[in-house]
């Protein structure tokens, strides 16, 4: 989280699906700058040092969410990507992507991408289930991140990748985020 102030500072923070490289509100997805407590804990039983850290967040909308870390590609996915300031939205996204076995990476960019097409008018509320897919709205995101971990609506295409979705998706394929479809680490 700490790398979040360094890369915004250096203009490198992909920002809404690459729309831009700093993020306005960085300092809310800097867990050491909001206070959010934090457990040190060992990567195995055998560990010497507890260098890995446990979050939990105790108040607000998201009370009871946890998760490792989170690090700072988890925070960029779900954070900057999606425009979304709220550090606690991000625990809660990296819980529900432990809890089904998916990587961050690659679901909080695919959220970021249909944000964008959303937002550009490429898909609408009748493709999401509903959703009002915006930049910025972390109940938007985490919505759509529930479909995406159970195939549901658009998550069924978004399962399986920005490359796909931009097949799927007229129009998309110039802002589609992704090399020989892998989606791109956090850095401009």
């Amino acid at each position: 989280g700490a790398d979040m102030d360094s890369m915004n500072e250096l203009g490198i923070v992909p920002t809404r699906n690459w729309q831009g490289g700093v993020f306005p509100n960085v300092e809310k997805l800097c867990v050491t700058t909001q206070g959010w407590p934090r457990e040190n804990i060992t990567c195995g039983p055998y560990c010497p040092a507890p260098c890995a850290h446990l979050i939990k967040i105790g108040k607000g909308p998201y009370q009871g969410a946890q998760c490792d870390g989170p690090e700072y590609e988890t925070i960029y996915a779900f954070g900057s990507q999606c425009g979304v300031d709220r550090f606690d939205a991000i625990v809660a996204a990296g819980q529900i992507c432990d809890e089904y076995g998916i990587d961050t990476m690659s679901a909080g960019i695919a959220i970021g991408f249909a944000m964008e097409c959303f937002e550009r008018g490429l898909i609408n509320e009748e493709d999401t289930g509903g959703i009002k897919l915006r930049f910025g709205d972390d109940r938007a995101m985490l919505a759509m991140l529930n479909k995406l971990v159970k195939e549901e609506d658009l998550g069924k295409i978004l399962a399986r990748g920005v490359r796909y979705v931009s097949e799927q998706i007229p129009g998309s394929s110039g802002f589609a985020m992704h090399a020989k479809g892998l989606e791109l680490g956090g850095y401009e």
